[in-house]
Parts: structure tokens; C-alpha cells; sequence
């Protein structure tokens, strides 16, 4: 439900209305899924929407510092990232993978910092967050597949951040491109068939 001031309040599933206030919401692009944060610690929680039964179910949540303020999909709903402006603030990426039945989101990496806005880039692989506080404000590109900086640009009061389109659609991430990625950068292999 919204409020009339705009902010979305409750979410009813099969078991209930749930009623929390709610920092950020986000669709996947591809699947009948969406990324919550709210209630008092800001807490993740990942529904998947039935056509079939016309009702949302909780899949799984991510506990969390309080200090998520954003989320954002990737254009092929195959990587998700967290952002967060207040306190450290920061950018937590993840995959959404389906082990068995079930999607769940596995947390690629994590790098601290204050964001103040992120967008991904057309080719699903990248993400550019801006940064207005803090000793280097910017404009950074990551690799959304091994959470790592790709290029820092600096600049002074930068609020916003787009790409330019592709005419064409991005080629599908596959689990060999993550697992070469995870490898790149030490990070544990991620389980599981990529969607």
C-alpha cells in the first residue's frame, strides 16, 4: 500500500500485511521479483510475486547495519546492489542465483563509502555510483561482477550519474563469467545457476 504522502507501508504476503517503514523498493527486470529495505535496521528482503496465487511471498531477507538507503537491479535482474549515503555508507553487490526451486541473492562483495546515487551501466556489468562526501568525491565504476573499482573520476558536487544506451541488449552473465571474476579477486565461487 502507499501513503498519501507517496512512501510505501505495508506489504501483505500468504502470511499477513506486514507493516514497516520503507527506505527503497526495486523490480527485478526480468522476473516477478523485488528488493525491499526497510523497518528500523534497514533490513533487505527479497519477495517473488505469483501470478498464480495473486500474493507475495518472502523469500529470504539480508540483515543489515541500518544504513541501506538504495537498491538497484541490473538491466538482466542477474546482479543487484545495495547502497547506502549514510554513516560509512558503501556498495554491496550481489547475485541473484536460484538454488533448487528457491532464488536467493549471494553477496559478491562489499567496498565502504558514502554513495549518493548509482546507476547500472547498459552492459549489465558495470555500476557507477557518485560520491559528494567524504575525502574523494566522484564518480566511480565497479565491476558488478567482482565488486571492485574499475576508475575513479573526481569531481566536486556530482548528485546524479546515467550511461548512454546500447543499441544493442547485453549478452546474458554467465555462472563461468562470475566464477572467473570471484576468481580474479579472491572471492568465494558463487553457487548455484544464474538467472
Amino acid at each position: 500500500s502507499v501513503s498519501k504522502e507517496g512512501g510505501l507501508q505495508k506489504i501483505e504476503d500468504s502470511t499477513g500485511p506486514t507493516t514497516t517503514d520503507i527506505a527503497a523498493v526495486s523490480w527485478s527486470p526480468e522476473k516477478d521479483e523485488f528488493v525491499v529495505i526497510g523497518g528500523p535496521k534497514r533490513t533487505v528482503t527479497l519477495w517473488v510475486w505469483s501470478k498464480h496465487t495473486q500474493v507475495v511471498d518472502r523469500i529470504l531477507q539480508v540483515e543489515s547495519d541500518g544504513s541501506r538507503t538504495g537498491v538497484r537491479w541490473s538491466p538482466l535482474g542477474s546482479l543487484v546492489c545495495l547502497t547506502s549515503a549514510a554513516g560509512q555508507g558503501g556498495v554491496e553487490f550481489f547475485s541473484r542465483v536460484a538454488d533448487g526451486a528457491k532464488p536467493k541473492l549471494s553477496k559478491i562483495g562489499s567496498v565502504a563509502g558514502p554513495v549518493a546515487a548509482a546507476e547500472w551501466a547498459p552492459d549489465a556489468r558495470h555500476l557507477a555510483t557518485t560520491t559528494t562526501a567524504g575525502a574523494k568525491p566522484g564518480l566511480t565504476v565497479w565491476s558488478g561482477l567482482s565488486g571492485t573499482q574499475v576508475q575513479t573520476f573526481p569531481f566536486q558536487g556530482l548528485v546524479e550519474v546515467s550511461w548512454r544506451p546500447f543499441e544493442d541488449p547485453p549478452d546474458e552473465i554467465t555462472a563461468e563469467e562470475l566464477a572467473a571474476a570471484a576468481k580474479q579477486t579472491n572471492a568465494a565461487p558463487i553457487q548455484g545457476k544464474v538467472e
